[in-house]
């Protein structure tokens, strides 16, 4: 796919619902998996999207969340919601992550010149 395009379809999801990230059964390619809604006005139906970066031999997802977040959010109970919902905590058990800030494409690094195929 184009840089360009991939970084806009990238942009088009930002501060969706990730809801799954990783490499796939066979390690070979990475995937998102991204449940896409708007406000119900809109007349938009919500949106299951699936990205497949095929060939992938490296993927880095970083958190936004917190250090003192991270501290507070360590409890076992936190990663399913009906024992965190009223624990003080980041409550894992929402199953899902907002993508925000977003993702950025880094289509010419050192790492993907020596990896090209």
């Amino acid at each position: 796919m184009d840089p360009v395009k991939l970084q806009q379809a990238l942009d088009d999801v930002f501060d969706q619902a990730l809801l799954r990230h990783g490499f796939t059964n066979y390690m070979r390619d990475y995937q998102l998996v991204i449940h896409a809604a708007t406000d119900p006005r809109s007349g938009i139906a919500p949106a299951m999207l699936r990205y497949l970066f095929r060939h992938c031999v490296q993927a880095t997802c970083t958190t936004t969340v917190p250090a003192d977040t991270w501290r507070k959010s360590l409890d076992d109970r936190l990663i399913t919601y009906e024992t965190g919902v009223d624990l003080d905590g980041y409550v894992w058990g929402v199953n899902w992550q907002d993508l925000y800030p977003g993702a950025t494409l880094i289509a010419d690094s050192p790492a993907s010149r020596t990896c090209a195929l």
